[in-house]
């Protein structure tokens, strides 16, 4: 079910109709914007907003040589993670956590020239983990116990914290576009471990090693268009 807008005078509130339905027919629905002029660059202010339906998190990609963050990412703060493209783009990446129910509002760069467009992506919020220690004590002596369960290893999981989430798919494409920062014996603390590339690599896992595929397939994993990242239940297309 493919619904295609282009040139001018789209209707916006047709796209956003559309749009509400996407989590009923995420398998079978695609929504293209093409040329409408409605995400041009150059414009200023809010351009347009959306609801959360659940707790995500938005990251924006920001080219790196914009002069100022524009004034509409005042509440976004910077991961500290970049995004090198083949073409030697560097894209500072932003976060919003936003809630369930919450309108989160996208403007424009202000920027005509010399920049290039920001990328939005959008994951499921990261809950924090709470844990506990449980101590048992006598009249004598006073025992701490400790159980830790060994690691499982997650499919999708590029940076070992045994979670899947977009910090991954970021992983995966730094150590593609910058091996010499990020590739298995990468300057940057944070560089991606065999390890890593093992339980990255769930497109093709038997017969391709780490490509962009693989960061594709993460993506589409945390926007629940494929129900797992096991190489086991891989099927192509």
């Amino acid at each position: 079910n493919l619904s295609r807008f282009s040139e001018k005078d789209v209707d916006v509130r047709e796209i956003g109709a559309l749009a509400r339905t996407l989590p009923f027919f995420a398998d079978r629905r695609v929504i293209v914007v093409e040329q409408a002029g409605l995400f041009e660059k150059g414009e200023t202010g809010d351009l347009i907003s959306f609801v959360a339906a659940d707790d995500i998190t938005v990251y924006i990609a920001l080219d790196s040589r914009m002069p100022a963050v524009p004034e509409w990412m005042s509440g976004y703060t910077d991961t500290g993670m970049t995004i090198l493209t083949s073409n030697d783009v560097t894209f500072d990446l932003y976060s919003l956590d936003a809630d369930k129910g919450s309108t989160v509002v996208l403007g424009g760069n202000g920027e005509s020239y010399h920049v290039v467009n920001y990328t939005v992506l959008i994951a499921e919020q990261e809950k924090e983990i709470v844990t506990t220690t449980t101590t048992a004590t006598t009249t004598a002596t006073t025992t701490q116990t400790t159980t830790t369960e060994p690691p499982v290893k997650v499919w999708g999981d590029a940076d070992g914290d045994d979670d899947v989430k977009m910090n991954d798919v970021v992983l995966v494409m730094q150590s593609l576009a910058d091996q010499d920062k990020y590739g298995l014996n990468g300057t940057d603390k944070d560089h991606i471990t065999e390890t890593g590339q093992f339980y990255a690599n769930v497109y093709e896992h038997e017969t391709s090693g780490l490509t962009v595929n693989d960061a594709l397939q993460i993506q589409k994993f945390l926007l629940e268009l494929v129900p797992s990242l096991d190489p086991a239940d891989f099927v192509k297309g």
